[in-house]
């Protein structure tokens, strides 16, 4: 009886490490691929950007959850920062159908742009 004890916790042991270890990787995966989007979605608005996009505009980029379109929607420009950046609030939409599927906010370093929310 008390070897089966033994031997069951010994189980649940492996297996809650094995799973620990899974999630872990899980979300080190999670964290590289948000930041290969972030990458992506920083090269794609950057050039607009720096021509003074107007609100509305939408750009077409290729992200891991496939493509996705970008749509400027206002930006705050942070004059205390040295040097000072322009960030952009994008909403990230599915280019089927429209949708919002998500909202982004990168900053642009070196850019006075002030697009105001209405």
């Amino acid at each position: 009886m008390g070897l089966v004890i033994l031997v069951v916790l010994a189980g649940f042991g492996w297996f809650s490490i094995t799973h620990s270890r899974h999630q872990v990787t899980k979300l080190n995966a999670l964290a590289t691929q948000q930041d290969e989007d972030d990458r992506l979605i920083l090269a794609a608005v950057t050039p607009a950007m720096m021509a003074h996009a107007p609100r509305w505009t939408r750009i077409p980029v290729t992200l891991s959850g496939g493509p996705r379109t970008l749509q400027i929607e206002f930006t705050v420009v942070h004059h205390e920062r040295k040097p000072l950046e322009t960030c952009v609030w994008l909403g990230v939409l599915d280019p089927n159908s429209g949708a919002r599927v998500d909202q982004r906010m990168p900053c642009v370093s070196g850019l006075d742009y002030l697009i105001q929310q209405q």
